[in-house]
This record gives structure tokens, sequence and C-alpha cells, in this order.
């Protein structure tokens, strides 16, 4: 018992001897502006691609004989593509693009692809 009480003694000695660490407020705040000039170049671009992916695939509509599957495929590829070329373009663009994590990149990737893709099936959904 007394072993145990002597072990309580020192865990709570342990926990007041803790202090947080020190936060950079002001890195942080310009970490996060950094992040969101990337993502607004991430939604401009979406919506660009997401308007010329519907007009390809609307132009496959107005094609009787080929189908509409080659046209929605090579929209689906531009917009893929989109994915790609976004990431060397913010890495021309921003200056800082060098200091970002797989995190950071893999947010803006994901960001632009389901944007991308939401609003080229809401463009061909209700405008094709």
């Amino acid at each position: 018992m007394a072993k145990k009480v002597k072990k309580r003694v020192e865990e709570d000695q342990h926990v007041k001897e803790f202090k947080f660490p020190h936060f950079d407020a002001r890195a942080f705040i310009l970490h996060e502006l950094e992040q969101s000039y990337a993502t607004a170049i991430a939604l401009s671009l979406a919506l660009l691609l997401a308007v010329v992916s519907w007009q390809v695939t609307v132009a496959g509509l107005g094609s009787g004989s080929t189908g509409v599957l080659p046209f929605a495929l090579g929209a689906l590829a531009m917009g893929v593509a989109g994915a790609v070329a976004m990431v060397f373009l913010i890495q021309k663009v921003r200056p800082k693009a060098e200091e970002y994590k797989r995190g950071d990149w893999a947010s803006l990737v994901m960001t632009y692809l389901f944007l991308w893709a939401g609003i080229w099936a809401l463009l061909v959904d209700v405008w094709a």
C-alpha cells in the first residue's frame, strides 16, 4: 500500500510540473493566410474547369453518332489533370509553397476535386 501512495505523489508532482509548449501565434496566422491564398486559387481553378468540363459534356450530348461517353471521359480526365496542374500552378505563384506539408497539399487537392465534381455534376444535371 505504501508504494502505491508514494507513486501517486510522484505522479501528482509530474502533473504539477507540466507546462504547455510555446505557441507561436504569428507563425500560425501566417501559415493559415498562406493556405487561404492557395485555397482561393484551388477554388477558382475548380470553378473554371467545372464550367469547361460541362461544356465538353454538353458538346458530347449534341453529337448523335459518337455518344456522350467519350466526351464525359474527356471532361473527367480534364478535371483530374486540373488537380495535377493546380499543384504546379500554386508552386509557381506562391513562393512559400515549398513549406507546405503533405496534409496541406492533400486538403488543397481534395477541395479542388470535390468542388470541381460537384459543380460539374450540378451543371450537367440542371442544364444538359
